[in-house]
């Protein structure tokens, strides 16, 4: 995905001095999108409306240095059904010591408004490893982080000001030799029995008219404190008109993936590493918060008080992003930390 990148390492990952397997997935079809929702219509868990409302009160703040906000709204609907998500590769079930990003254990325990986390996205003490200056990719499975969703307290209402997902919003990068095409579909979908909403992401090699190299769909959830939850992504590589790779794919509850929190309500503390995502070997991006007050410039405009952040993945040691959002905006830019290489942001249409 291109929101939240997605390094691998190919076949084969170390895990605790020992080699895992790690299939890079076949070719899946894309039953799982279901009939379009309205427009304008997000839906619930529950036919009841039992999300928050504007204005409501949270049922409880994030501990480890995360307490969501309040004021997210979310709109009335019935529970979605779909087809069941791709199968994943097996990633083992061993587990490994790690030590943290920052070298010590990360706080376990965030409880993001009734989305008991016992590990929480905040980073816990498996399967982490900083990848500054190292070399040797790795692989470590990370059982002791397991976040608990209620279904009744996330919403496909995100409003989230550094990450709005709009059905109908459209966003166009372009650097790198990339064109990326980013738009919030009208697809339904529930994963683990909440509703997500579909973000379809596009790769083209270099222009809006050239061949689609790359295509993802994106699936996330916010919580009624405002935190946007990434539950998982179907992604192809395509070469000649040819899918030749799934690899990053990936569903919360498939096969051992965990979701993970891709933007807080109430900011982290700046450094402070937290899971966006997890499947051992496939999928294990993470990210900390870097400023809160960058000024930024691309093609599409110019901003004031923006966030930065660096993402990395100890599947791919000494590659670094940072990535820029602004408030009402969300991404705007991204940023190789080594070679200075920019994606920006270069339209973006409302729905």
């Amino acid at each position: 995905m291109r929101w939240s990148t997605v390094w691998s390492v190919g076949q084969m990952a170390l895990v605790s001095g020992t080699l895992l397997a790690c299939d890079d997935g076949d070719e899946r079809t894309d039953d799982w999108a279901g009939e379009p929702i309205e427009a304008g219509n997000p839906t619930h868990a529950e036919d009841s409306g039992s999300g928050h409302t504007s204005g409501s009160e949270p049922t409880s703040a994030p501990d480890a240095g995360h307490a969501g906000s309040t004021g997210t709204s979310s709109g009335d609907g019935g529970a979605l059904e779909s087809d069941a998500g791709p199968t994943q590769s097996d990633a083992g079930q061993s587990q490994s010591d790690a030590s943290t990003a920052d070298g010590g254990a990360a706080d376990a325990s965030v409880d993001a408004g009734g989305v008991a986390t016992d590990g929480g996205a905040a980073a816990s003490d498996g399967g982490i490893r900083d990848t500054d200056g190292g070399d040797a990719a790795v692989c470590e499975v990370d059982t002791s982080y397991a976040p608990e969703l209620d279904p009744q307290k996330l919403t496909t209402v995100i409003d989230n000001p550094y990450w709005p997902l709009v059905v109908g919003t459209r966003w166009v990068f372009e650097g790198g030799g990339e064109y990326v095409e980013v738009t919030v579909t009208d697809m339904q979908k529930q994963i683990l029995g909440v509703p997500v909403v579909v973000v379809r992401d596009t790769v083209r090699d270099g222009a809006a008219d050239a061949a689609i190299v790359e295509d993802t769909y994106d699936w996330y959830a916010q919580d009624d404190q405002g935190n946007v939850w990434y539950m998982g992504e179907d992604t192809k590589e395509y070469e000649n008109g040819d899918v030749v790779s799934t690899e990053g794919s990936w569903e919360a509850g498939v096969d051992g993936a965990q979701p993970g929190i891709v933007m807080y309500a109430q900011l982290p503390a700046v450094g402070e590493p937290y899971r966006q995502e997890y499947l051992a070997c496939e999928a294990e991006d993470f990210a900390e918060l870097s400023s809160t007050s960058e000024s930024v410039s691309v093609p599409f405009g110019d901003y004031e008080d923006c966030i930065k952040t660096r993402e990395y993945t100890p599947l791919e040691p000494g590659v670094n992003e940072f990535k820029y959002y602004c408030a009402g905006v969300g991404l705007v830019l991204e940023e190789d930390q080594e070679t200075g290489e920019r994606v920006e942001l270069t339209d973006m249409t409302p729905p």
